[in-house]
């Protein structure tokens, strides 16, 4: 079954609207099973870029393809507020996760989390900005701005 961007993105946020949601699915999911041992950094890039690809489809429903192209004036004004929900979950709890860590938790996921963190807020902010065609590219570009060694696809 296909879900929609909202729903996938429910998903990774853990929110129960999702439906009936496997244990080992979703951002949020796959980073508590890191966090305990039981789950590998390459499952949480997995999900990460499942996010990148929910935010890229809001890209375009939002700024219009290619966004650079669109005037402000043609470009959606409102978001949809489980999506917005959604994302904030996902950021708000990776953020907490990386500066308030569980003691048990090794300091190389907190760091892995930390830069999941990072990379879906840099591409959300591109989304926000209305003007970046290339979300991947742009947050290459301000991972590289601010001198960070940043694989993104470990």
């Amino acid at each position: 079954m296909d879900l929609s961007i909202n729903e996938r993105l429910l998903v990774h946020a853990g929110l129960s609207w999702a439906g009936e949601i496997p244990p080992d699915r979703g951002f949020l999911a796959v980073m508590d099973l890191l966090l305990k041992d039981r789950s590998s950094n390459r499952q949480l890039w997995d999900e990460v870029r499942d996010v990148l690809a929910c935010l890229r489809g809001i890209n375009e429903e939002l700024n219009g393809r290619p966004p650079t192209e669109v005037s402000w004036q043609d470009k959606v004004q409102h978001l949809d507020r489980l999506c917005v929900y959604a994302l904030h979950l996902i950021l708000h709890r990776t953020r907490t996760v990386a500066l308030e860590p569980p003691d048990s938790a090794a300091p190389a996921v907190i760091e892995e989390i930390g830069k999941a963190g990072w990379v879906m807020s840099a591409a959300l902010d591109g989304v926000l900005a209305g003007d970046f065609d290339d979300l991947d590219e742009r947050v290459a570009d301000e991972a590289m701005a601010r001198g960070m060694d940043l694989d993104l696809w470990p």
